[in-house]
């Protein structure tokens, strides 16, 4: 069973102990086609199966509007609506205001459909 949280840089080593091995993958950012990257305004929703982290999703809260940022799933755990949900709950905490989102991989395009 797949559960999902939120996490953010500022909850501490925790933070990097799950995503550090996401931020220095070249596989990973060789995917996403650009290197990715924290900092203090980034929510993070994480999807973890047995303890380990298969999925994260990333908005960012501006002043007018949230921007959905990067999203990846492990090659292994895609097309089990993983993705999907992490989108989901990323509008969900984005509530009323107004929501940027660009899908540039080809997996999230047809989420954004």
């Amino acid at each position: 069973m797949v559960e999902y949280s939120v996490a953010r840089s500022s909850d501490g080593p925790s933070f990097y102990v799950a995503m550090g091995p996401f931020f220095a993958s070249r596989d990973v950012q060789k995917e996403l086609g650009w290197p990715f990257y924290d900092d203090a305004r980034f929510e993070w929703i994480l999807a973890r199966e047995h303890g380990e982290v298969v999925g994260w999703a990333a908005l960012v809260r501006e002043p007018r509007r949230v921007s959905l940022e990067w999203a990846y799933v492990v090659p292994g755990c895609r097309r089990r609506g993983i993705y999907r949900e992490m989108f989901q709950r990323r509008l969900e905490q984005a509530g009323d205001v107004p929501i940027r989102g660009m899908a540039a991989n080809p997996f999230a395009q047809r989420v954004y459909e």
